[in-house]
C-alpha cells in the first residue's frame, strides 16, 4: 500500500460529478439500495429502491406512462392481496373501523367492485 496505490477498502469510491449543463437540473437521490436475488444458476433478479427528487415542475409524459404501465399494476395487485388477507378475519380492527364509517367507505367499495367485476374477479364484501 502507498498513497498512490491505496488498498481497495481505503479508496474513495465516490465519483466527482461535473456541474450540470446550462438548462439541465440534476435529480437529488436521497437514499438508494439494490437488491440482488438469484433466480437460476445464471440469472439474477435486480430490484432498485430509491427516494429521490427529480427537481422538475412537470413530470414528463414518458415517465408517467412508465409508472402507469409498469408500477401501478403491481401496486394495485399488492393492495388487492392486502385487502383479501385483511378480510379473512371478519371481526378484525380494520373491518370494525370501516363498518363504523359506511358513508366514507361505501363509495370506495362500489368502485372496487366495479373494477374487479370488469376484470372478471370477485370483489370482497367490506361492509357486509
Amino acid at each position: 500500500r502507498s498513497p498512490t496505490n491505496p488498498h481497495p477498502s481505503e479508496r474513495d469510491m465516490s465519483s466527482q460529478l461535473p456541474e450540470a449543463s446550462k438548462g439541465c437540473v440534476r435529480a437529488d437521490i436521497k437514499h438508494s439500495c439494490i437488491s440482488l436475488r438469484p433466480i437460476h444458476s445464471n440469472r439474477v433478479h435486480v430490484t432498485i429502491f430509491l427516494t429521490g427528487d427529480p427537481q422538475i415542475r412537470l413530470v414528463p409524459n414518458w415517465l408517467v406512462r412508465f409508472v402507469l404501465g409498469h408500477m401501478v399494476p403491481y401496486m394495485y395487485e399488492g393492495a388487492i392481496d392486502h385487502l383479501n388477507r385483511a378480510f379473512v378475519d371478519n371481526c378484525g380492527e380494520m373491518q370494525n373501523r370501516i363498518r363504523s364509517r359506511k358513508e366514507f367507505y361505501h363509495p370506495i367499495e362500489e368502485r372496487v367492485k366495479d373494477v374487479l367485476t370488469a376484470q372478471g374477479r370477485e370483489a370482497p364484501r367490506i361492509l357486509a
